[in-house]
């Protein structure tokens, strides 16, 4: 029970107060990637954060109670991406850039929430009781690790969208690996429900990427 206070910190609030001026601090000044007009202070000041928050799960410590490790990546991915997905929601100019951001911020608000309340229904404290491996999450978490590794690229909405779809590509994996080796049967729900909504937010994510790709190749090599 030594390492309770550890993982309460990690599940909910460790990560927030670091991220949370950037959150609330947009900007529609200073430079942009492509010359659109596209504001990057913000974004690019968030994504930076999150990256940091991100990154810092290589070191993070597991307790080898899955069901616990699990629930601490979720929260730590959700507390990254939910608030990058605020200032993404608020600063950028791209209507449906700012819807998915918009979702994405609303399902990472309610899978906090059934945590939450997962821990305040001692969830927590019968999960120390299951021992496990976490291997497999280690492997996750290295893989998200490479993923994340080329970026920032100095495309603040650009590069939203790459992590938004590295971390919602591994979170799909994560739930599955819950679904399948989980004990708690409420983090199983969670896990269900998150996977259908990271396979959904993955396909819309990598249909605006490659449109922007398409439209960066536009701008470079126009039709005379």
């Amino acid at each position: 029970m030594a390492g309770t206070s550890a993982i309460v910190t990690l599940l909910f609030g460790g990560l927030v107060p670091r991220l949370v001026p950037a959150a609330l601090a947009p900007t529609r000044d200073g430079p942009t990637a492509d010359g659109s007009g596209e504001p990057l202070g913000a974004v690019a000041t968030a994504v930076s954060d999150a990256l940091a928050q991100l990154r810092a799960g290589g070191a993070t410590t597991y307790s080898d109670a899955p069901d616990i490790d699990f629930a601490a990546t979720v929260a730590r991915h959700d507390a990254a991406l939910g608030l990058l997905c605020r200032v993404v929601e608020q600063a950028a100019t791209d209507r449906r850039l700012r819807r998915l951001a918009g979702r994405l911020a609303a399902a990472t608000a309610a899978q906090r929430a059934r945590l939450e309340q997962w821990q305040a229904d001692g969830g927590l404290q019968m999960a120390w009781v299951v021992s496990g491996s976490s291997v497999p999450l280690r492997f996750l978490e290295a893989s998200l690790g490479r993923d994340l590794a080329r970026l920032p690229g100095g495309d603040g909405p650009a590069d939203f969208v790459r992590l938004a779809i590295a971390v919602r590509r591994r979170g799909f994996e994560l739930a599955r690996l819950q679904i399948e080796q989980g004990r708690d049967r409420r983090l199983k729900a969670l896990a269900t429900s998150m996977a259908a909504a990271a396979s959904e937010d993955v396909a819309d994510l990598e249909t605006w990427w490659l449109e922007h790709v398409r439209g960066q190749s536009a701008m470079a090599h126009p039709v005379h």
